[in-house]
């Protein structure tokens, strides 16, 4: 894949899963989830899959854990699709036990700002950065030099940092 996590152990087998983030795999972009254990080569095909909703798209581009995000006792995760509406970008959070035919059955969702926002570049979850006791986001829209704050559960923003650091893009990892 293109992006990876490890998300806990979603089939109560005693060991974490993994997700693999495949945008090139299909027209529509899909992430993988890849039993852990006992792991021996396969082919992506042989697991379950949540496919892109929108044709033609990055579905997958980064992946991130989220822990419990929404307090039901399950694990949560979120996918970005980069160029979803015109690359206004999007990210997604799925329930790690969920079964979803695609991206559309979300648990929570959010569109960037706009064209070629690219929301959802990089991501990371699972960590109370506001201080506000819910598990937070943080998401790059690196086509408008922004890294957005967001509630982990509803994916509502929260805040929003912008600017450059050093001449370059500012990005999750340098917050």
């Amino acid at each position: 894949g293109n992006s990876v996590a490890s998300v806990g152990d979603a089939d109560g087998d005693g060991a974490d899963e993994l997700l693999g983030g495949s945008w090139g795999d299909t027209d529509l972009g899909a992430v993988y989830t890849i039993p852990g254990g006992s792991l021996a080569d396969a082919s992506l095909a042989a697991f379950p899959v949540i496919a892109g909703e929108v044709t033609g798209k990055y579905f997958g581009w980064a992946i991130a854990d989220c822990g419990d995000a929404d307090g039901d006792g399950a694990g949560d995760f979120v996918a970005s699709d980069i160029d979803r509406d015109d690359g206004a970008g999007a990210l997604y959070r799925f329930d790690t036990f969920g079964t979803y035919a695609d991206a559309g059955g979300a648990i929570a969702s959010i569109v960037g700002p706009g064209a070629d926002a690219a929301l959802g570049t990089h991501v990371s979850c699972g960590k109370d950065v506001n201080d506000d006791a819910n598990v937070d986001a943080l998401v790059a829209v690196t086509g408008v030099t922004e890294v957005w704050l967001l509630n982990g559960a509803d994916l509502g923003k929260t805040a929003t940092w912008t600017g450059t650091i050093g001449g370059g893009e500012l990005t999750v990892a340098q917050l």
